[in-house]
């Protein structure tokens, strides 16, 4: 059975910064070794805002020809969320980047409540699912409320539940991975 390598890159967001963010993102992506999925955050290229109309990306846009770019670039799988506005509606995406320049996407579910998400963005009302290395994989996003070394920290990351055939579907195996070295998954029996 193989390992898959994740790596799940989580920094401090300049805000509502693109371009800075961007750039951040890929310096850190290159210092990456071998990856089966990297994991950005959720709202990577922004931070977690309230003010859809000034970030915003079209659909498609610069953001996922971004990931594509970098999903090829690392030989990776690549997933994180950005703003989308379909016609007047804003929307917290995620999309999943494969190194071949396929990609899907997923619009959020659940929203935030407790920061009134659900006043600015509309819900997604579908999931993907997906596969790699026989491992598969329902990436969601979601916000997470962590405490790191002792201090109240939010972390925004894109979240994933992982199975192998024969484990119950939906069996979490990892979800919210906040990381210094890869993490490596290996089937558990």
């Amino acid at each position: 059975m193989q390992d898959l390598i994740v790596h799940a890159i989580q920094e401090d967001l300049i805000w509502e910064n693109e371009q800075a963010n961007l750039q951040l993102f890929e310096q850190r992506i290159s210092e990456i070794g071998e990856s089966d999925l990297i994991l950005l955050p959720e709202m990577f290229n922004t931070g977690f805002t309230m003010n859809p109309g000034a970030n915003a990306n079209p659909e498609p846009g610069p953001v996922l020809d971004w990931m594509m770019d970098q999903a090829h670039k690392a030989d990776s799988a690549i997933c994180g969320s950005t703003i989308v506005r379909v016609n007047e509606e804003y929307f917290n995406r995620l999309y999943w980047c494969r190194p071949d320049g396929s990609h899907e996407f997923y619009d959020k579910r659940h929203l935030f409540s407790l920061a009134g998400e659900e006043k600015v963005y509309s819900a997604g009302n579908s999931i993907i699912q997906t596969e790699i290395k026989g491992w598969n994989i329902r990436p969601l996003i979601c916000t997470t409320f962590a405490s790191l070394s002792g201090a109240g920290t939010i972390a925004n990351m894109t979240c994933f539940y992982l199975w192998r055939t024969g484990l119950s579907e939906g069996s979490p195996i990892g979800t919210n991975y906040l990381l210094q070295e890869p993490l490596r998954t290996r089937h558990m029996s």
